[in-house]
């Protein structure tokens, strides 16, 4: 019995050839929002299939600079493998860690490579097309290497002529090397008065003069080495008066110097967090707007000047260590307690 077709059958789908070109034929909205979802190596590349893609990937408002992105999945194989050594403490494995170090960082300095030749490429291209960018929001994560001008000149870019407003800067040292990035004498740019910054992140750089910005209103610093003196830090409270947000995270100072003065009565800083840092000692003076005030894990003993009020204080939060113990391995960790109300601990250190 033959059978019968069906008309589902019948219809013919329409082959595609290999010269079809869907994806242009999106709209630009739609082309954006996948461009949005690349890192910016692979957004920029998309300008070397046509014209339209080169004017697509200048209208991006958000640029996206990542090593990682460039990293193999056998780096990070590498890198679990040398942290698992560390844990374990496996001494008989002393030259087989000896042996993966060197590959990692080869791998380190070969993607640091690549960025810097992405970046390079980028910046020279807007200098031949004379095209002015509007940029609002870079995020760059690179390794320091003895070349940080290329960095340093895109930061310096994106502040002055792309009006970003929002910018964080991620430097990571080459694995097991101590080391931090460090910007040039006139700071992250060369007009900070004219600049729209806002929010600024930095992760593992030298601070650097921040005073000039006026816009700026949230800082985040992270990984700032002992070579950085206090007076660096008061510096923040007193001549950024217009910071409204102040986070350090892993943040240290000389041993020298390690007593904080806080007094800054003409800042309008709302939120205070210190979070792993080693200060020594906080003396709290003035800070007149602050509302928030937060201390997590941080080898500091906060005091404030009983002479001194501070009326919009709403919120205050302290966690710290309260002991030590032992796991499997002998190696000894610490038990995080609580948050509890900070006046509990004020003029006491962490035990």
């Amino acid at each position: 019995m033959a059978r019968i077709r069906t008309g589902r059958s019948l219809r013919r789908r329409r082959r595609s050839s290999p010269s079809d070109d869907r994806m242009s034929a999106l709209p630009d909205d739609l082309l954006l929002l996948v461009l949005r979802r690349l890192d910016a190596r692979s957004a920029l590349g998309t300008a070397l299939l046509s014209t339209r893609w080169a004017r697509l990937h200048r209208e991006l408002p958000v640029l996206d600079f990542r090593v990682g992105s460039m990293l193999p999945p056998r780096y990070h194989r590498l890198v679990l493998l040398l942290d698992d050594m560390d844990i374990k403490g496996a001494y008989l494995r002393f030259k087989r860690r000896c042996e993966l170090m060197p590959k990692v960082r080869r791998y380190e300095r070969g993607a640091m490579r690549a960025l810097s030749r992405s970046v390079e490429s980028f910046l020279d291209d807007e200098v031949v097309r004379g095209v002015r960018r509007s940029v609002s929001r870079l995020r760059l994560e690179f390794f320091i290497n003895h070349n940080p001008g290329c960095m340093n000149r895109l930061i310096a870019k994106s502040i002055d002529d792309w009006g970003v407003s929002d910018l964080e800067a991620v430097a990571k040292p080459i694995y097991f090397e101590d080391s931090i990035h460090t910007f040039p004498s006139h700071g992250l740019c060369h007009d900070p008065r004219a600049s729209c910054l806002r929010s600024l992140k930095l992760v593992g750089c030298a601070l650097p003069p921040l005073h000039e910005f006026s816009a700026l209103t949230m800082l985040v610093l992270q990984d700032i080495t002992g070579s950085t003196s206090k007076a660096a830090y008061e510096g923040v409270f007193t001549m950024c008066s217009q910071l409204q947000v102040l986070q350090l995270k892993s943040c240290d100072c000389r041993w020298e110097d390690r007593d904080l003065v806080v007094d800054a009565p003409s800042s309008h800083i709302r939120e205070l967090v210190f979070d792993k840092c080693t200060l020594g000692r906080v003396l709290m003076r003035a800070l007149p707007n602050l509302e928030s005030l937060a201390s997590r894990d941080t080898d500091a003993m906060l005091q404030f000047d009983q002479s001194t009020s501070f009326p919009s204080l709403r919120q205050c939060n302290h966690t710290t260590s309260v002991g030590l113990f032992r796991t499997r391995m002998g190696r000894p960790r610490e038990y995080i307690g609580h948050q509890r109300e900070l006046g509990s601990f004020l003029g006491a250190r962490r035990t």
